[in-house]
C-alpha cells in the first residue's frame, strides 16, 4: 500500500479522537514559544519538510503530513444511518463518516471525491485501486483484512434483540430461534 494511503488509514482514529477532544476541550494551550498554539507550532514545523516519496514532502515526527491538495476517492454506499445516508428532506448525502473524512482531508490538505458504491462491491473495488478509501461502517474481519488495510476501529457496534417485558413464549435466543 502506498505511504500516503497508509498514513490516512492510520490517521483516521487519531483525528477522530482529536476532533472529539477538541470539541470538549478548552482553547489551545501554548506549545513551545510563548503565545504559539500547538496547531501553529505544527504548521511552522510543516513549513520546512524534508523531501519524501515521489516528491511528496515528509512531515516532521508528530506532525500531520501535507498531501498538497491531492484528490482522495472515497466510496460510500449511503445506506448506514447515521454514518452515511441520503437525507430524505434535502436529497443531500450526509452523515458522520462524511464529516469525519472531510475533517481529515481538511487537516491533511486533500480533497475528497465522493463516489457512490454498492456495499457488495466496495471492498473489492478498494482492493483493486478503484477507490482510495471505503467508508461504510465496515466490520473488520480476517477475510476482509486479507483484501484491504483497515484503520484502527473508531466505533463499536453491538446488536441486541428486544422483546416486550411481558413476553413469555421464550426466554433465551435458542428458544426464540426454535
Amino acid at each position: 500500500m502506498n505511504k500516503i494511503l497508509r498514513t490516512m488509514l492510520l490517521t483516521i482514529p487519531l483525528l477522530l479522537a482529536l476532533t472529539i477532544f477538541a470539541a470538549c476541550a478548552a482553547p489551545a494551550v501554548p506549545a513551545g514559544e510563548e503565545g504559539t498554539t500547538a496547531q501553529e507550532a505544527g504548521a511552522e514545523e510543516a513549513a520546512a519538510p524534508a523531501a519524501g516519496e515521489a516528491g511528496q514532502a515528509e512531515a516532521p515526527a508528530g506532525a500531520l503530513p501535507d498531501l498538497g491538495g491531492r484528490t482522495i476517492v472515497a466510496a460510500m454506499a449511503n445506506d448506514f444511518t447515521p454514518l452515511q445516508y441520503v437525507d430524505p428532506n434535502t436529497g443531500e448525502a450526509v452523515g458522520w463518516e462524511y464529516d469525519a473524512v472531510s475533517e481529515i482531508c481538511q487537516r491533511l490538505n486533500c480533497v475528497v471525491d465522493w463516489q457512490n458504491s454498492s456495499w457488495e462491491t466496495m471492498i473489492p473495488a478498494v482492493a483493486n485501486g478503484q477507490f482510495d478509501i471505503g467508508m461504510d461502517g465496515i466490520t473488520i474481519t480476517e477475510e476482509r483484512a486479507q483484501q484491504v488495510d483497515f484503520s484502527k476501529p473508531y466505533m463499536r457496534s453491538e446488536q441486541f434483540m428486544l422483546v416486550r417485558a411481558d413476553e413469555d413464549r421464550f426466554t433465551t435466543p435458542e428458544e426464540f430461534a426454535a
